[in-house]
């Protein structure tokens, strides 16, 4: 068995949740339930799934889908900044997230999910994990198209590296351009990105003037590497796949 594989029993289909606003008492809690995977288990830096609104405060919303990204340390040990500190590392996810999103704003629900808000879910009486939640994505995942066109790949690759200027207009370093975290409308050739968990704020003063240049840089080579990998899979007649060499550029 894969053990990555095992979905935990917090969030399991069908499991009915409780989300509370963080910043208000818990009389304005959401009822919802899981209704869908999109990537759950353990080992995973974040439990994401797809969640049925049933009950709300104001009896709004009843019946709607949700994306619902649950940052819980209880299934990952990190690496790396935060070895071995998964509520840190959490955090840390979730409050970029929330950052980036809220630069974004204006680009909210046209080039990236709207936000929904910050939640905490309470899986027990003690422990409490963070949610966001962001409008579903009406539109196939980059991970998983097939048949696309050169000429429709060349299309993605130029309104990918406009909206990757938009982000570092706004002062947002995407940081994790991997087909996985887009998604192509067809339709209105429209390009959406999501998964802000790894990004890097252009303004922190910690940061060198060199090493902004060169994670605005990296934005755009991920995009690169993203497209050619969907590029030659198609030539291939296969899925993208993410190549162990990419991590050297992380």
């Amino acid at each position: 068995m894969d053990f990555a594989s095992v979905v935990p029993r917090e969030y399991a289909k069908e499991t009915t949740i409780a989300l509370s606003p963080n910043h208000y008492p818990t009389g304005n809690t959401i009822t919802a339930k899981i209704v869908k995977h999109v990537q759950v288990g353990r080992e995973r830096r974040s439990q994401a799934t797809i969640i049925r609104i049933t009950d709300t405060p104001n009896k709004t919303d009843i019946g709607k889908e949700f994306f619902a990204k649950f940052f819980d340390p209880a299934y990952y040990i990190p690496e790396g900044e935060y070895p071995n500190n998964p509520n840190e590392y959490m955090k840390f996810q979730t409050n970029n997230e929330v950052i980036a999103y809220e630069r974004l704003k204006d680009l909210q629900g046209i080039t990236v999910p709207r936000f929904i808000g910050r939640y905490l879910y309470g899986k027990n009486e003690h422990e409490h994990v963070d949610v966001i939640l962001l409008e579903k994505i009406d539109a196939p995942c980059c991970a998983t198209l097939k048949g696309l066109s050169s000429t429709e790949t060349a299309l993605i690759r130029e309104v990918g590296e406009s909206l990757i200027g938009k982000f570092h207009l706004r002062g947002v370093v995407h940081n994790d351009i991997v087909a996985r975290n887009m998604f192509w409308d067809r339709h209105n050739e429209r390009l959406i990105i999501c998964d802000f968990s790894a990004a890097v704020m252009l303004d922190d003063g910690n940061l060198t003037p060199n090493e902004r240049i060169r994670l605005k840089r990296r934005d755009f080579a991920f995009m690169g590497f993203a497209l050619d990998e969907m590029e030659e899979s198609r030539d291939k007649g296969n899925l993208p796949v993410e190549k162990e060499w990419m991590n050297n550029f992380r």
